[in-house]
């Protein structure tokens, strides 16, 4: 996220930061991060790691998505491998082609999709 702080929103785009809310802490200065992603105008909204369905397809993070207002998601995917590949996965989106889904780099998402995700505890 902290790309997010050097650049301005895209033009023509409603950016939001989805924090999930989980059994563990954030990591130190996460706070801050936030505060100043919102002061930036990125909105922030948060939902509880127990609160997603299981069937809702969200199994980690960071997770980049881009979606038209209509619900069309465009893209779904990891930010890259430096996590700062959203500009030119937007500027692929609008020149009409299709990018192929990046990894995501992060962790599963609270302690029911860490067991989903690695029932045998070779991660978490």
């Amino acid at each position: 996220m902290r790309h997010l702080l050097a650049r301005d929103a895209f033009d023509g785009m409603q950016e939001q930061i989805l924090v999930i809310d989980g059994e563990e802490n954030y990591l130190p200065g996460s706070g801050d991060l936030l505060a100043r992603l919102d002061q930036k105008g990125f909105p922030i909204m948060h939902i509880a790691a127990k609160d997603i369905p299981r069937n809702a397809g969200l199994r980690g993070i960071p997770l980049l998505i881009f979606a038209s207002p209509g619900g069309k998601v465009a893209y779904i995917g990891g930010y890259g491998s430096n996590g700062d590949q959203d500009g030119e996965i937007l500027r692929r989106i609008r020149s009409g082609q299709a990018p192929k889904p990046l990894a995501v780099l992060g962790c599963a998402i609270g302690g029911r999709l860490r067991r989903d995700a690695d029932p045998f505890h070779l991660k978490y």
